[in-house]
């Protein structure tokens, strides 16, 4: 159980005005120390959290600090404060941290079987029970090894997953059900964890089994699962291994099983560029593929499958093929274009120029007559590529909407927003400013403040209170009048 939290916030009203001003105005002292208190240590948050500060002090600190979240979750871990880590979850959607994996090996070292049973009633994955059960046990920590005790098929699954046979042995010898921990198993590749987990349960085995299987590619897991276990199969299985490349174990369904595969297999393989898997499947297999083997083998830049299938099948591609390798693989896009009749869309352009690709966007432009449309220079504004930016507005006629300018001021791009206010007429909206002031780009809000006349809403300031940006709540206070 945690103790007593022993935390002191950092205060500077006190150390002004006394004691006796601190405890008989807090909430004045507070806001004192609100305004003053600018920057702290990332290691201020992670003994705030260790300490079991309360929330609205765990607020202060954060917005205060930029913290390592592993070291932070480590910290609350080993001061064992279930009301931290709920705090911490409740951040999930903003700030971090993401997640509890270092979480269960400190709250079981310390013996804090309140935050250890938390996680599990929350579903956050253990990374390894074996040594979270180990921690407890070599600290004389019996709560917590009597609660793990209890949830031994939560232990087994982990220890199935994660190949850990002796673990698993050891735990169905304490009494542990092995019954829904096969596909476990399955998925970890440990034939003897897959071998005892059969052999205790009382299950049959799950309709999926075989294509976690067929996802791992151990062909000896697939053999004894149709030889002994008598597992069910289906096409999904081929499909699966193929596209995860799995040639052996293929060859082996198309020899062993009846059920064999659909235009998934080879769509599969393609995509994800497993030659040699699409040639077999074009020899051996009359299911054949769809446009998409070409499209979306296009798409993640495998030019050399995109070559053969052009050359050996007959489905051919869409413009979907050069659309989405027009996001960086020029290779594939010259080669398309060159052999191939399809063409492309905007979209072709517009996506190189979103994720940077300005060779892609150049060689459009002199080889390709579908343009772009403004899409170009706003996602390029966005993910702050100047040098696209600039290229467009020199070379293309699109143009550009306010949303550029609101974009690039929400990300904090100044040198973007600098240039679209001094080579581009569409200007922006009050919503540069409130987004500038949500995300704290506090040198974009004072450069919109002094060179634009847009202005902001109340929103400024309240998002800003929202996501923690107290130095732009502070600069907006004194310099703005929307409240």
């Amino acid at each position: 159980m945690a103790t007593p939290s022993k935390w002191k916030r950092p205060r500077i009203a006190e150390h002004l005005c006394g004691d006796i001003f601190s405890h008989s105005l807090p909430h004045v002292s507070r806001l004192i120390d609100e305004f003053l208190i600018e920057g702290l240590h990332s290691d201020t948050l992670k003994e705030a959290c260790e300490q079991g500060a309360p929330v609205s002090d765990l607020d202060f600190v954060l917005a205060r600090c930029a913290p390592s979240w592993d070291d932070v979750v480590k910290s609350a871990a080993k001061g064992g404060y279930v009301h931290v880590f709920q705090w911490m979850e409740g951040l999930e959607n903003m700030r971090g941290p993401w997640g509890f994996v270092d979480g269960w090996e400190g709250a079981s070292k310390y013996g804090h079987v309140d935050v250890v049973k938390w996680m599990y009633e929350r579903g956050y994955p253990c990374r390894d029970a074996k040594e979270a059960m180990r921690c407890a046990a070599a600290n004389g920590h019996f709560e917590v090894v009597k609660f793990y005790h209890k949830k031994l098929e939560f232990v087994a699954g982990s220890a199935a997953s994660g190949g850990q046979f002796e673990v698993l042995r050891w735990l169905q010898m304490a009494g542990a059900s092995l019954d829904h921990v096969f596909k476990d198993a399955v998925r970890g590749g440990c034939m003897n964890c897959a071998k005892l987990v059969c052999e205790e349960s009382t299950q049959p085995p799950a309709k999926d089994v075989s294509i976690w299987a067929a996802i791992t590619g151990k062909l000896e897991m697939i053999k004894w699962l149709y030889e002994e276990v008598r597992a069910p199969f289906d096409n999904n299985t081929m499909d699966t291994a193929a596209s995860h490349g799995h040639l052996d174990v293929v060859k082996w369904l198309h020899e062993n099983r009846f059920e064999g595969c659909s235009t998934d297999a080879m769509d599969g393989a393609a995509r994800y560029g497993h030659l040699e898997t699409v040639k077999w499947l074009h020899h051996n297999r009359s299911e054949g593929c769809t446009i998409r083997a070409m499209n979306e083998t296009a798409a993640n830049g495998h030019l050399e499958v995109v070559k053969w299938l052009s050359a050996n099948r007959s489905e051919g591609c869409t413009k979907y093929a050069m659309d989405p390798a027009g996001g960086g693989h020029l290779e594939v896009v010259q080669w398309l274009h060159e052999h191939r009749s399809e063409g492309c869309t905007t979209k072709a352009m517009d996506a190189a120029a979103k994720n940077g690709h300005l060779q892609v966007v150049q060689w459009l432009h002199t080889n390709r007559s579908e343009d772009c449309t403004a899409e170009a220079m706003n996602r390029a504004s966005q993910k702050g590529h100047l040098k696209i930016v600039r290229w467009l507005g020199k070379n293309r006629p699109e143009g550009c909407t306010k949303w550029a300018f609101s974009c690039a001021a929400s990300k904090g791009h100044l040198e973007i927003v600098k240039w679209l206010h001094e080579h581009r007429a569409e200007g922006c909206t009050t919503r540069a400013m409130d987004t500038a002031a949500a995300h704290g780009h506090l040198q974009v809000v004072q450069w919109l403040h002094t060179n634009r006349s847009e202005g902001c809403t109340v929103k400024a300031m309240s998002w800003a209170v929202e996501f923690g940006n107290l130095d732009v709540v502070r600069w907006l206070h004194d310099n703005r009048s929307e409240g």
